[in-house]
């Protein structure tokens, strides 16, 4: 948890880890091993959980929050309620700013299955249900695939980049590239 107590099997947390073998630190860096280690533990930056069984659960990175107006929002839990939508293959979510200078909204870049249609008020009406307004995207856009890195992880600061806002209330002219 926040103060770095453990937390009940299956709850999200940040995960940290502790072994006779933990290295002493980044050689010539102590400001990068001041924030991994600390207490004779390590916090490589990942959330999840640790379930009855001992399997652990990878949910994201602890940096992937975003800030909206003061509201902490975990993009993992709206794309886990997008990628439960019949007809979503896979989806990723970013805060982006405007140009008008109000703060940023959430856009879901979503990744169909093969032959589905789905409708992007739909899908956030579907959010709204399951997650509240706060966490429902402002904008939708369908792409055919989302940046990954070798290994398979998503680049959310490309996927970022890529997306373009022309108008504040309408999902259809918000696009990605």
């Amino acid at each position: 948890d926040r103060q770095d107590q453990p937390l009940p099997q299956g709850t999200l947390g940040v995960l940290r880890f502790k072994t006779p073998t933990l290295m002493l630190g980044y050689v010539g860096d102590p400001d990068a091993t001041a924030k991994v280690l600390r207490g004779g533990w390590y916090y490589p930056g990942d959330k999840g959980s640790i379930d009855r069984a001992g399997y652990l659960r990878l949910t994201g990175r602890v940096d992937d929050l975003m800030n909206l107006g003061g509201n902490k929002v975990d993009p993992g839990v709206i794309e886990d309620a997008l990628n439960a939508y019949p007809g979503v293959l896979e989806s990723a979510v970013v805060a982006k700013a405007r140009g008008d200078g109000l703060l940023p909204v959430l856009v879901a870049v979503i990744v169909l299955q093969d032959q589905a249609n789905v409708q992007a008020d739909a899908l956030k009406q579907w959010c709204l249900e399951r997650l509240g307004a706060v966490q429902t995207p402002a904008h939708v856009v369908i792409a055919k695939g989302l940046p990954k890195n070798a290994g398979g992880k998503l680049m959310r600061a490309k996927l970022l980049a890529s997306i373009e806002i022309r108008s504040a209330t309408d999902e259809s002219h918000a696009t990605a590239t």
